[in-house]
């Protein structure tokens, strides 16, 4: 039932991935590869569960100021993540001294275009059911900001 409340009331919404880097290199792959890991990117029912919510997605990266790879890794995924059906839009800032992580978050919202928001960090894997539950959460509890369970490896760690 709730997966016919999300479908009707939202159609296919837009969800911006707001992905602020600041060199990030060495996680990038692993992230954008969680992103293509998505369910809703392969909304497709089985016998044991339904289809998820369709959506569309759209990842609104910023780097900010890096100088390591981050820049050549975002060009290089571009057309990756375009053919899976993955909006892209970057931007990038033009000083060799980033602005800070919510400069980089802010600016990224600003380029994105999504009617939901989902924040994500360089150094961090959504697992693949992520955008599925908190856009069920959502359609559940309109009005609600909706975030997300973390687990830490190590187990226990900060950073």
């Amino acid at each position: 039932l709730l997966h016919t409340v999300v479908l009707s009331s939202m159609s296919a919404p837009l969800v911006s991935i707001i992905l602020p880097i600041h060199n990030g290199d060495m996680w990038i792959d692993e992230c954008l590869e969680a992103l293509l890991c998505q369910t809703v990117l392969h909304a497709e029912a089985s016998s044991a569960d339904p289809a998820p919510p369709a959506c569309r997605l759209e990842l609104s990266a910023y780097d900010d100021g890096s100088s390591d790879g981050s820049w050549d890794s975002l060009q290089r995924w571009k057309p990756r993540l375009e053919a899976a059906g993955v909006a892209v839009v970057i931007g990038r800032s033009g000083g060799s001294q980033g602005g800070g992580c919510g400069f980089a978050k802010n600016r990224a919202v600003a380029q994105s275009s999504g009617t939901w928001l989902c924040f994500q960090d360089v150094d961090d894997l959504s697992r693949p059911k992520r955008i599925e539950a908190q856009l069920l959460a959502a359609a559940a509890r309109p009005g609600a900001l909706v975030g997300a369970r973390v687990s830490r490896e190590p187990e226990g760690s900060t950073a």
